[in-house]
């Protein structure tokens, strides 16, 4: 037996060390009898997903029904959810549109993205290069065998410069029409004139008639109505021809499709709302959105374009710039919906999602190895109804998937389960009930934090209204008097890791002093993971001190 650290020595190492350095260490085995709640409104407040970002802020982001419209909110916690601020609104409060289903995630340049299904019209493109034509005068009175002059006024926008090619299309008998010159090229964003000239025969018969003026420039035409007076006489006074141009308003889409918005700023300020897939005549709904270790963006979703609910999928290496062509995840004749996705240590991409092809609405995945997608596997297998997964690994490469299930859909009865791998999938745990509360508890979103808590954020409507509600692991409960983690960080946690500090993977105690090895350093920043690391030191030791008291 080695010499030991005494606990006195250890407690003074660790507060140095927290005064000087950011410790934020895994997994516990235990959950918190805390129940977190946040802002009650007698409203709809549904679809929770949650992340931690990099400084480590938690944005709990969400669905709200505002007047009939479910609009996207947030919070924020800057304490490790001790307090959070205000509701804020991500998306336009009150116009008359539907925006669901968020996901957040921030990924490595410290980009945060929210993106959620709607069904808002697309936005519009941006402005081309064109040009507009006007007249000056648009009114002119000429008696027989005279003329008169107008100016066509060619005005650059958004930096056109092109020739226009200048013509008269449209004029009475016995007229004759002269443009000076036919073709002119305006600066950008600045204007040309050419000069038109119009004679009156002797012969020409008196009354009100249309002059029409077409520029044109490529593809691009454009037409100006001048209203032209002949009289017998000097005699002032016409009739106005006029040509209004009606524009019908783009139509709302009545599908839902996927939009996004991003903040480089950590959430102080937002991106316009940028549509990721052409509205179409299906509806692509519950995205899911991560950033895998190479950087590139990966994004899963539900729809019923393939004529059935199938789960898709595309990325992105560019940062967004640019996206892959959606790719069917699944083709089963019977609907897959809700998928979640992240990426696992080993480098694989995971989708979960829940499906009907037993008969039962049960939870299924799939893993990408960088080369092709496997079979899909079935995760749960129950006569409940297994809906809305949630699936993360956590920093000790545990794997676990959330899930809400309900014996019988007709009742407003669910609950949130949990089955957890510890050898990357080869293996799960039972399902283990997480709520047991007789109301309803649905829609589960699931992070881990640097403190090395477990967050599970859902919907509830135990308090009457659909609201949201978070438990969290308990980080450092390793022991108990029996020997077990007993739901309080206390002095056995405390004495057990000082007891077996400094020990390390090979000495002789390893195989009772291992689960004392909660965390390590940081590696590197791409992963922004930290793992047990094969040595009882100051990390562990500081995650049992900095949860003291909790249970």
């Amino acid at each position: 037996m080695h010499q030991k650290v005494t606990a006195v020595l250890s407690l003074i190492i660790l507060i140095v060390t927290l005064l000087t350095t950011a410790i934020e260490p895994v997994v516990a085995v235990t959950w918190s009898e805390q129940l977190g709640e946040l802002p009650t409104y007698e409203t709809l407040d549904v679809f929770p997903s949650i992340t931690q970002i990099a400084n480590g802020t938690i944005y709990i982001v969400w669905s709200r029904e505002v007047k009939s419209d479910p609009k996207i909110f947030y919070m924020i916690s800057s304490d490790r959810g001790d307090t959070w601020s205000e509701e804020m609104n991500l998306t336009d409060k009150y116009d008359e549109y539907k925006d669901t289903n968020p996901s957040i995630t921030q990924t490595t340049n410290g980009t945060i993205w929210v993106a959620w299904s709607s069904n808002r019209p697309p936005p519009a493109p941006p402005p081309e290069p064109d040009f507009s034509i006007d007249a000056f005068p648009k009114d002119i009175t000429i008696p027989q065998g005279g003329s008169d002059n107008s100016t066509i006024i060619i005005t650059s926008l958004e930096n056109f410069s092109e020739p226009v090619n200048l013509s008269i299309i449209m004029k009475p008998d016995n007229v004759t029409t002269t443009l000076d010159p036919d073709q002119i090229t305006p600066p950008p964003n600045g204007t040309a004139n050419s000069t038109l000239t119009t004679l009156v025969e002797p012969t020409a018969t008196p009354g009100n008639y249309r002059l029409v003026v077409m520029g044109e420039s490529g593809r691009k035409k454009h037409l100006v109505d001048l209203a032209l007076e002949i009289t017998e006489s000097s005699a002032l006074g016409h009739e106005s021809i006029s040509s209004p141009i009606s524009q019908a308003e783009p139509e709302s889409p009545e599908k839902d499709s996927l939009y996004y918005k991003t903040s480089h700023d950590g959430g102080t300020t937002w991106s316009n709302a940028v549509q990721l897939e052409p509205t179409s005549t299906s509806n692509d709904r519950s995205p899911s959105i991560i950033q895998d270790m190479n950087g590139t963006l990966w994004i899963a979703w539900g729809s019923d374009r393939g004529g059935n609910q199938e789960i898709l999928y595309k990325n992105s290496s560019d940062g967004g710039s640019s996206w892959s062509e959606a790719q069917f995840l699944t083709t089963h004749p019977e609907p897959d919906r809700s998928p979640s996705i992240t990426q696992t240590m080993d480098g694989r991409i995971w989708v979960t999602w829940s499906s009907y092809r037993t008969g039962y609405s049960e939870i299924f995945y799939k893993t990408y190895n960088g080369t092709s997608w496997s079979n899909a596997t079935q995760l749960t297998n129950s006569t409940y109804i297994d809906t809305s997964p949630s699936i993360l690994q956590t920093f000790d490469e545990t794997i676990w998937v959330f899930w809400s299930s309900c014996e019988d859909q007709t009742t407003a009865k669910a609950d949130i389960f949990y089955k957890y791998s510890s050898d990357n999938g080869a293996n799960w745990s039972n399902r283990i009930q997480f709520t047991t509360h007789p109301s309803e508890d649905t829609w589960p979103s699931t992070t881990q934090t640097r403190d090395l808590k477990i967050w599970v954020v859902w919907t509830s409507n135990r308090t009457g209204n659909y609201d949201l509600f978070y438990k969290t692991s308990l980080a450092g409960d390793i022991t108990g008097p029996t020997d077990e983690p007993d739901g309080v960080v206390d002095d056995y946690d405390l004495t057990f890791v000082c007891n077996a500090y400094g020990d390390s993977e090979g000495d002789p105690s390893w195989n009772e002093s291992e689960v004392a090895d909660i965390t390590g350093p940081e590696s590197p920043p791409a992963s922004r993971r930290f793992p047990p690391d094969g040595v009882i030191d100051i990390y562990d030791l500081a995650t049992v001190c900095k949860s003291y008291g909790t249970t």
